[in-house]
């Protein structure tokens, strides 16, 4: 009956092997190529899909930067590397190291470093459920 239990949730799995391929710290963020998101925000795409969407991303923001109120078409899961972010919408919390958020598909949030300085993530955006 438990191997049942543990073999029929495959997503589970998914997501925990898509948080061991996490990097790991440090990150040297001044070596990695970045696109700004919003004023002292932004992302670097460490996996795409096919059509070119991020599938893996660093998201690293300056103390006091936020992003703003914006959704997602996919689930989206994000984890706290370093520094400290508050997030607010569905979800809403403050976020610290070690921490994870989960964000449903077409849900509103928005996030800003709340911490004492840089705020990193790894965020990993999960294709749509198929049926």
């Amino acid at each position: 009956m438990r191997s049942e239990r543990l073999n029929g949730d495959h997503q589970a799995r998914e997501r925990l092997r898509a948080f061991l391929r996490a990097p790991r710290l440090p990150i040297d963020v001044q070596a990695l190529e970045w696109n700004d998101l919003a004023p002292g925000v932004r992302v670097h795409v460490l996996e795409s899909t096919a059509g070119g969407d991020p599938k893996r991303a660093l998201l690293w923001a300056q103390l006091n930067s936020e992003v703003p109120v914006h959704s997602h078409d996919v689930p989206e899961d994000t984890l706290v590397l370093e520094g400290t972010l508050e997030l607010t919408g569905a979800g809403g919390g403050v976020y610290t190291p070690g921490t994870i958020f989960h964000s449903r598909p077409g849900t509103s949030h928005a996030a800003r470093n709340v911490g004492d300085g840089p705020c990193l993530c790894y965020v990993v955006y999960w294709p749509p459920a198929t049926d």
